[in-house]
């Protein structure tokens, strides 16, 4: 029986595996509210870039219209959730506890702190949280 390394398409939520920016999209709302398991650095990354470029084109579209800010915040609104639980399941992979997250409420160096946190290098191995991306291969040998 061969055993295949998890992809983006098949691993379950909290198994953290290499993502292009679409899967990163697809993969953060299948795990909404997920907040046990892991997430590697590419699904976090793509999913955080494309989250800042939506809200920059949102507010710029509706400043060019004299708009109010509401479709701005309807934005906001939706992809908070999902990049909250993304963020949590990060912090997993690393090898952190998702109660990290509040440390980014500290004045002044908060913010630098989560950021510190979220570029560490995954986990390779099982830990804590749930599976790693090299777990396959020792499965593979057995």
């Amino acid at each position: 029986m061969a055993i295949e390394a998890p992809n983006a398409r098949t691993a379950p939520i909290g198994v953290p595996v290499a993502a292009n920016p679409w899967q990163s999209v697809a993969r953060a709302f299948r795990g909404f509210f997920a907040t046990s398991g892991r997430s590697s650095r590419s699904e976090y990354w793509w999913f955080a870039l494309l989250f800042n470029v939506l809200v920059l084109a949102t507010v710029w579209w509706e400043s060019g219209r004299g708009g109010s800010g509401w479709i701005t915040l309807l934005v906001v609104l939706v992809l908070l959730i999902p990049s909250i639980s993304l963020c949590v399941r990060r912090l997993h992979d690393a090898g952190y506890s998702g109660a990290w997250f509040f440390v980014q409420f500290l004045p002044f160096i908060g913010w630098a702190w989560l950021l510190i946190l979220l570029v560490q290098p995954s986990q390779r191995l099982r830990n804590q949280y749930g599976p790693g991306p090299d777990d396959f291969l020792l499965e593979r040998r057995r």
